[in-house]
This record gives structure tokens, sequence and C-alpha cells, in this order.
């Protein structure tokens, strides 16, 4: 639209794309036969601490 992210956004924006990855990966394990089914908790925080780490340097 042309206007310009406010920059105290954009670790928001961060965070919450990085949860939503977080909880796509641990979706994985809902199937009834998950491939690799080690990989996916590991994903998952690895995931959730990028979130916090976008949250908590915004601080």
């Amino acid at each position: 639209m042309g206007e310009r992210v406010p920059d105290d956004l954009i670790p928001v924006y961060t965070a919450l794309h990085a949860v939503l990855r977080a909880r796509l990966s641990l979706a994985h394990l809902l199937d009834p036969v998950p491939r690799e089914p080690r990989k996916w908790v590991p994903l998952a925080k690895q995931y959730l601490a990028l979130a916090e780490h976008a949250l908590v340097a915004k601080e």
C-alpha cells in the first residue's frame, strides 16, 4: 500500500511469524505417522527462541 511499517512493529511481526512456524512444526506430530518425529520439537523450540529474542531485543 506504499506505507512504511513503523520500526517498532518489525520485532512483533518477526515474533508472530516465528511463533506461527513453531506451531506449524508441532502440527507435524499430529499426523498419523509423522515423518522425522524427533525433528519437530527441537525446531519449534528454535523458532520460539527466535520469537523471544525478537521481543526482548525490542526493549
